[in-house]
């Protein structure tokens, strides 16, 4: 099982031509007509984030054909400003985001990326997942079972899981920055 070169944690300090960045990406949503009460900075933070990990995802694997880079500049800018079209404009929601402010059950089947593994001392969990839908990101506690697949590097950064009835523990609904 290989590591990837680039993590989301990376991915949110990747600066184009060490200069473009997520501000760069803000200034272009409201030039561009979005809500600035809408696009703040932590808003454009995540989605910079995801958006140039899974950029960078798509070059790695077309690494051998003649295609254009999909990590660029534009690309982040233009994804990111579909994702405020999608979700403020015509209203729809990531899964995270419906699970989290309560509006889909947590039970239904979805496949949700690994972005990150750590190991907690928590006596009740060995290790706690990142798990992302590539919009917004929540935190797994891994029972004994998925500890030992996190463990044996079944479960790594990048990998897919396919997930049915998941309980959402405590606290209420709210916006997935705030989770």
């Amino acid at each position: 099982r290989s590591t990837l070169p680039i993590t989301p944690e990376l991915a949110a300090k990747y600066y184009f031509d060490d200069s473009y960045g997520p501000g760069d990406v803000r200034a272009h949503l409201l030039v561009m007509g979005a809500n600035p009460d809408i696009v703040v900075d932590a808003w454009v933070r995540n989605h910079y984030k995801w958006v140039v990990w899974k950029l960078a995802l798509v070059d790695l694997y077309n690494i051998q054909s003649n295609m254009l880079p999909s990590l660029r500049y534009d690309s982040v800018k233009d994804v990111i400003y579909g994702r405020y079209e999608k979700e403020y404009v015509k209203g729809k929601k990531s899964f995270l985001k419906g699970v989290l402010q309560r509006d889909t059950p947590s039970v239904l089947p979805c496949i949700l990326k690994v972005a990150s593994v750590q190991k907690v001392p928590n006596p009740s969990s060995l290790y706690r997942l990142e798990l992302t839908d590539g919009w917004y990101s929540i935190f797994c506690d891994c029972d004994e079972a998925l500890s030992n697949l996190v463990h044996r590097h079944d479960i790594y950064i990048g990998k897919k899981l396919r997930i049915s009835h998941a309980e959402l523990v405590g606290g209420s609904a709210g916006e997935p920055l705030d989770a």
